[in-house]
């Protein structure tokens, strides 16, 4: 079975139901992950499998309900906070 997801950073929302094909699921949560080696030679391993999966179907059921597209948010850009937290002039 799966375990909980702890990577995920905050800006992303994970919610859903597996209705038909949870034994792909088992599957993929089970697949070989890489892993990285500190200087005292320790293995850790990562959530990054060796050979990433790739969806090649999904559906979204919305119960007919109609949603209108998300509002797009502008990206925001750091560097004129950065510039000035450093001193650096120019921006």
């Amino acid at each position: 079975m799966c375990a909980a997801e702890t990577g995920f950073d905050g800006y992303y929302t994970a919610f859903g139901k597996v209705i038909e094909g949870m034994d792909i699921v088992d599957k993929i949560s089970e697949l070989p992950v890489t892993s990285t080696t500190d200087d005292s030679g320790t293995e850790t391993p990562t959530e990054e499998p060796v050979d990433k999966p790739t969806i090649k179907g999904m559906t979204v059921d919305t119960f007919g309900v109609k949603y209108n597209d998300p509002a797009l948010v502008p990206t925001y850009d750091p560097t004129p906070l950065l510039y000035q937290y450093y001193g650096i002039s120019g921006y």
